[in-house]
């Protein structure tokens, strides 16, 4: 602990600890393993082994079910009340997802890639989904 202070100044053990506190519901919410996505998502990548392109489909298939989730409690917000403000924020979010998305594809390209930045790809596309329907589920609960 000595070193890492020494060597960060203590702004390591802030980070940390600001990591470590959830910012929102979102994050308290689901542990991964009791949301059935995430089961299915499991069980996907279990059998997929160690095969890139297999597990790039299990995060495919994950990231298109959170999707569903998303497009659900977007409407659902979107009923409540708070259309004008949500529809501008879930199109700047596709955009970002999009330009992301290009992003990933783009290097796969330039640097001649290879499985593992299709699988990285596929797992953002994921995570991020996850995410943000996380996030806008959390926001139409309150």
């Amino acid at each position: 602990m000595t070193r890492i202070r020494s060597a960060f100044g203590g702004a390591f053990l802030l980070t940390l600890v600001a990591v470590s506190v959830p910012a929102s519901r979102a994050c308290e919410k689901s542990p991964r393993i009791a949301d059935p996505i995430e089961r299915a998502l499991d069980v996907c990548l279990e059998a997929a082994g160690s095969v890139d392109g297999e597990m790039q489909a299990c995060y495919g298939q994950a990231a298109r079910a959170w999707g569903t989730r998303m497009e659900a409690a977007y409407e659902q917000l979107r009923k409540a009340g708070g259309f004008p403000l949500i529809r501008k924020s879930q199109r700047l979010w596709l955009a970002l997802r999009d330009a992301d998305h290009a992003m990933w594809v783009r290097q796969s390209r330039t640097v001649g890639g290879g499985t593992l930045v299709g699988l990285q790809a596929a797992w953002a596309d994921y995570e991020r989904t996850r995410a943000r329907a996380l996030e806008l589920e959390t926001l139409s609960e309150s």
